[in-house]
Order: C-alpha cells, then structure tokens, then sequence
C-alpha cells in the first residue's frame, strides 16, 4: 500500500480530520493534506509525532500489517561518504587544453617541412588527431576507474 493511501486510512480509522491531526503533530492542516496527496512527506520528527498520536511504532504507521523491507547494505545512501569523482571528466579537459598545442606543433612540421602553411589544411588534419588523443585518454580513463574500483 503507498505511504499516502496508508497515512489517510489511519487518520478516517482513527475518526481525526486532517485539522486535528495537524494539530496534534504540530504542522498545518496543508501539510497534512499533502501527506495525504503525496505531493510531500513526512520528515523523521513527523513519523515520530505520527506513531504516538496513533500509539504504534513508526514500522506499524508506514507498513502496516504488511512486513516491512529487509534492510539492503547495498542500497544505504551515507552521508559521510563523498562521492566518486569520475576520471573521465579530467581526462576530456586534458585532451581539450592539449589541442591547441597539438595544432600549434602541426602547424609548424606541416608548415617548416612540407611548406602546408594553409590553416584550414592544419585545422582539418588536427581534427582525427585530437579525437584519437581524446579517445585514447577516455579508454586510459576507463582502466584507471577499473583500478580504483578493486
């Protein structure tokens, strides 16, 4: 059953309108009808407030006679716990700021050993190399996440 379907059958079980249910949680009477409607729910102190109205636990008021989850290890979001930092992203800014040193270094061997000093022959001729440089740092990337992973 949804939390909110189950939070508005509690309170018709119990003969409250959502004023006197406000009111003995301590929020407004919106709040509670939100709840109810889904649109918010409940903070931590709330669901406390919540069970001793109605005298249950917390388990009792959000699950009901339905057994409640097992807890998953897997699934627990920590708050302590800073998030990975992809080195995908570093290694793209690395191969975007070498490219103008790329097109310079071509520029000057295309230009100084065959005489192609035309720029729009060296900007064409510079593009496959910054995507094989771009992509041979993504796939070094992919390792080095691989390494971090064990």
């Amino acid at each position: 059953m949804r939390i909110e379907r189950r939070l508005f059958e509690l309170r018709a079980d119990h003969k409250l309108t959502t004023a006197e249910l406000a009111e003995k949680v301590g929020v407004s009477e919106d709040v509670v009808k939100s709840w109810e409607e889904g649109t918010s729910m409940p903070g931590a102190e709330d669901w406390v407030r919540i069970a001793r109205v109605y005298d249950m636990s917390v388990d009792k008021v959000i699950y009901g006679d339905e057994k409640a989850p097992e807890y998953d290890e897997s699934k627990a979001v920590y708050s302590h716990k800073v998030p990975k930092k992809s080195h995908k992203d570093i290694y793209g800014w690395i191969a975007f700021l070498i490219m103008p040193v790329l097109i310079l270094l071509q520029y000057i061997v295309m230009g100084v050993a065959w005489g192609l000093w035309l720029e729009g022959l060296i900007l064409v001729a510079s593009i496959p190399v910054y995507f094989v440089v771009y992509f041979l740092l993504r796939l070094i990337s992919k390792n080095v996440d691989k390494a971090f992973e064990k």
